[in-house]
């Protein structure tokens, strides 16, 4: 599948905008924090995570149409389904379903992969080729550590408190002591 084509500018700036904060900052979470449950044999919990990671692809697949900007998963109005086909409601269905029962090892690898392939399929509609690197890795959001580590030395001279702990860096020192 390829990105989608979207006529009106100010839905495709909340689809490809707000959807891809959404894919960064709820969707690849939710997907990690599933497979983090599913390795540590909390087959349930890795099918309320997998709902968190569904939910989120429907909100981002609905901005193309008449989704809402931003979702609150409280509210009695909101409805991710309403872009949602008979066939795409039965996969996502399996794919919660089939953590939710967790009969086996078998039936709960194929409902992850189930959820990797409806988020990879999201991905593609935004129009990424391939997945973006998760934020809570050094090819994501992790390079912002640097930049706080390289204010160590600047912080310590004006006397103010560190940005982060020593210990979250590479070395734990200020670059000025390697």
């Amino acid at each position: 599948m390829t990105s989608r084509v979207i006529d009106d500018s100010r839905r495709w700036a909340a689809f490809h905008g707000v959807g891809t904060y959404q894919l960064l900052m709820e969707i690849h979470a939710a997907v990690e924090d599933t497979h983090g449950m599913i390795l540590q044999g909390q087959p349930r919990v890795a099918a309320y995570c997998a709902r968190d990671a569904v939910v989120c692809c429907l909100a981002v697949r609905s901005l193309a149409t008449r989704g809402e900007l931003w979702m609150e998963d409280q509210d009695p109005f909101y409805d991710p389904f309403s872009d949602c086909g008979e066939a795409e409601h039965a996969l996502l269905s399996q794919i919660v379903g089939g953590l939710t029962r967790a009969g086996d090892d078998a039936e709960v690898d194929l409902a992850y992969r189930g959820l990797v392939d409806f988020v990879g399929e999201t991905e593609r509609l935004l129009g990424f080729s391939a997945s973006p690197a998760s934020i809570r890795t050094p090819q994501g959001m992790f390079p912002a550590l640097r930049v706080a580590r390289d204010l160590f030395h600047v912080m310590e001279t004006a006397g103010l408190p560190q940005v982060l702990p020593k210990s979250w860096t590479a070395t734990g020192k200020p670059p000025a002591e390697e």
